[in-house]
């Protein structure tokens, strides 16, 4: 009797284990993590767990999970792990890569994933101002501010930080921007003139030899200013639109500073923008019109003595019609631009305005050239093709509603501070925006609609560019 209590016993106890243990298994779930490129250190909950691939069972629950690759941006993510359910995780990590824009007063290289990685120059006993990449990206330009005389130095320097050299000395040179020549042989640099109103052209080489231009008559402060292809022609004009200096005139001049010449001589209003065509024969000028002759606004072409002026677009009356972002694309054929919340394209001649699409604030069009990026009006990203077809959204609610945060302000609009360099990443996933209202530089995600701001206070003109890939 006893020997059969006893195994009654045993089995109840054997049973009861098996019970315990199975309810065990049960309340555990099965985690899978795998990532491109694989090895990738997998943390959950703040603690190493293993590198993937990766399998485990875990009890239920929340579960943070980060993947982490060095070279690469850190992937997270929340897991709700059900007991008796299995969970993947599959992602294609992305390459870490990196920018430079002035903050606090200084460079600094700033990863992809919105991190300060580094200050690139040193310290300088002023503050940073202006810089400006050379043509292929591996050396920059920057102006150093001083502000016991309220005068600039420029310097030179590789992005790694070598071969860094003050080009102007102590020539108290007072610096409002940096442009090079398209063969980074020369920079063109804006400064104060001999006489009240008045702002000079400078060129100087990267041996430090200076040379005066010529001296233009601007009552407003700044100056920018657009190199022809070829290097042979320098087009100026007030950059400041909200400057109440009177109509704002658009001057052409040899790069020798021979035949200075107003462009747009009796026309009363502001330049928004002008750029030279590709071929250097002819200049695209974004005009606004003054209240007294606001059928001046619009887009101008003229060849480059300002004698077949043209307007090629439409007279727009509302000011909400404004133009801006105009892009040369086709070989010179074609403009494309921004007015009243919409993507238009017109021919260079003047013919065949169109609407390419609605609910746009603005775009820039990838490397190829054959496609479009749209930042639209309710913060998506979408691609378009030059030709109107294939209009796809590429990132969804996720950047709406991150940009939409107080601490991203609007406008937003791409960085075009540096001339040919692409606000567009050279992997094309990531783009910049800026915004100089609040002195704020972000990166977006095109892949996942990320976004990430940078941290600090940005110096103004806002400036950033993608360093070339490693």
């Amino acid at each position: 009797m006893k020997t059969k209590i006893l195994v009654i016993f045993l089995i109840v106890f054997i049973a009861f284990g098996f019970l315990i243990y199975f309810n065990k298994y049960l309340s555990k779930g099965t985690l899978l993590v795998s990532s491109n490129p694989a090895d990738a250190s997998i943390y959950i909950q703040g603690q190493l767990a293993g590198t993937t691939p990766y399998g485990a069972k875990l009890p239920e629950g929340l579960y943070k999970v980060r993947i982490s690759k060095k070279g690469f941006e850190d992937y997270e993510t929340t897991i709700d792990l059900r007991g008796g359910t299995k969970k993947s995780v599959s992602v294609s990590l992305e390459k870490l890569q990196y920018l430079l824009g002035p903050i606090d007063d200084a460079i600094y290289k700033i990863s992809s994933d919105g991190k300060i990685r580094e200050k690139v120059g040193g310290d300088f006993d002023a503050g940073i101002r202006f810089f400006c990449p050379l043509p292929g990206g591996k050396r920059i330009v920057f102006s150093v501010y001083h502000d016991e005389n309220k005068k600039s130095s420029m310097w030179i320097m590789d992005i790694d930080e070598n071969n860094k050299k003050n080009l102007t000395g102590n020539s108290e040179i007072s610096l409002f921007g940096l442009f090079p020549f398209p063969d980074g042989r020369k920079i063109l640099f804006v400064s104060s003139g001999s006489k009240p109103h008045f702002l000079s052209l400078w060129t100087i080489d990267l041996n430090g030899n200076k040379r005066k231009i010529t001296e233009i008559k601007n009552p407003a402060a700044s100056l920018y200013c657009v190199i022809s292809p070829n290097g042979k022609k320098i087009l100026a004009y007030s950059y400041d639109l909200m400057e109440s200096h009177g109509p704002s005139p658009l001057w052409i001049v040899d790069s020798s500073g021979k035949n200075l010449k107003n462009l747009t001589i009796g026309m009363e209003g502001k330049v928004v923008s002008a750029s030279f065509f590709p071929d250097g024969n002819k200049v695209l000028i974004d005009f606004l019109g003054s209240v007294f002759q606001p059928q001046s606004t619009g887009l101008w072409v003229t060849d480059l003595d300002g004698k077949s002026m043209k307007r090629i677009t439409k007279y727009r009356e509302s000011q909400d019609s404004i133009i801006i972002s105009p892009e040369i694309l086709e070989g010179g054929k074609k403009i494309f631009f921004v007015s009243d919340q919409c993507l238009w394209s017109v021919n260079s001649d003047g013919t065949n305005e169109k609407l390419i699409t609605a609910g746009v604030s603005d775009f820039y069009p990838f490397p190829d050239e054959k496609t479009l990026l749209l930042f639209g009006t309710q913060f998506h990203f979408l691609k378009i093709n030059i030709d109107g077809t294939g209009l796809k959204q590429i990132t969804g609610d996720s950047t709406a509603k991150l940009i939409k945060q107080p601490y991203i302000p609007k406008p937003l609009y791409f960085e075009r501070w540096c001339g040919n360099f692409s606000p567009i990443s050279p992997d094309e996933r990531k783009v910049i925006l800026v915004s100089d209202l609040h002195a704020v530089c972000c990166i977006v995600s095109l892949h996942t609609g990320k976004v990430v701001n940078s941290s600090g206070k940005i110096v103004l003109p806002l400036q950033a560019f993608w360093l070339p890939e490693q």
